[in-house]
């Protein structure tokens, strides 16, 4: 064993107050001793698996801030929604990038085969290409503008709605131009909506945890040493995985 192969250590560390981080003591030779490919596909999932805690979190102090009776909640849980559901489907881009390293061949059946799961369903899933394409990620084509502006029709539509005229804390929705889109979709019906990504939005829960623990097997098959220590104060987060940035 060479000394970068001594170098490829993963550093779980804790301190008294619950807070931890898990580095690498060497990024090259930890990829290195699990694979180039394999740890930068590991690391494509979890760029993902980051943005949906982040959407989760969201998700949550809209629940729990935002009066549900306001037109900002019901504009913030439409944008969070269809940002999670686009988000799946290049996630699951990501993991059939995972599944062509190979590292299913080295995982137990227990790690892989619930993140496979989710894999199969999101890969082939009718319905996240579309969201993705036309409302999670793009502002959607003309010509699905055109077909939802058909099914309107005549009717009387709620262009512009808000909580107060003046909150200039940008309490306003445009609800139409949402409709237009997902009328032209055909994916306005809230039934239909549900039935068709429950079962998505429920696996995103469990997707960075399924992650984690297929990375923590991977590295441990590698010959990747593992390091825990306990301090007394972690240095407070910048954003940045460099401990030199300011």
């Amino acid at each position: 064993m060479n000394s970068e192969d001594m170098n490829a250590a993963v550093i779980f560390t804790r301190d008294t107050e619950g807070h931890f981080t898990l580095e690498l003591s060497s990024a090259t030779a930890v990829a290195d001793r699990m694979g180039r490919h394999t740890f930068l596909a590991f690391a494509r999932c979890f760029a993902g698996a980051d943005r949906l805690l982040a959407l989760q979190h969201l998700y949550r102090l809209n629940e729990d801030t935002v009066p549900v009776s306001s037109v900002a909640h019901w504009r913030n849980w439409k944008l969070v929604v269809v940002s999670t559901v686009g988000l799946a489907h290049e996630l699951g881009k990501a993991l059939q990038g995972l599944a062509r390293t190979g590292i299913p061949k080295t995982l137990t059946s227990e790690t892989w085969d619930p993140l496979d799961a989710i894999r199969k369903k999101w890969k082939t899933h009718p319905v996240l290409s579309k969201f993705r394409n036309q409302v999670a990620f793009h502002l959607g084509d003309a010509d699905v503008y055109e077909s939802g502006l058909q099914i309107a029709g005549s009717s009387t539509v709620v262009f512009s709605d808000g909580d107060k005229v003046d909150d200039a804390q940008g309490a306003v929705a445009f609800p139409f131009a949402w409709d237009l889109v997902l009328d032209g979709m055909q994916l306005n019906d809230v039934t239909q909506v549900n039935e068709a990504l429950g079962d998505v939005v429920r696996d995103t829960f469990n997707l960075p945890r399924l992650l984690v623990n297929a990375f923590g097997e991977a590295f441990r098959r590698a010959g990747v040493r593992e390091v825990v220590r306990k301090v007394e104060a972690l240095p407070p987060p910048t954003g940045s995985s460099r401990r030199d940035h300011p």
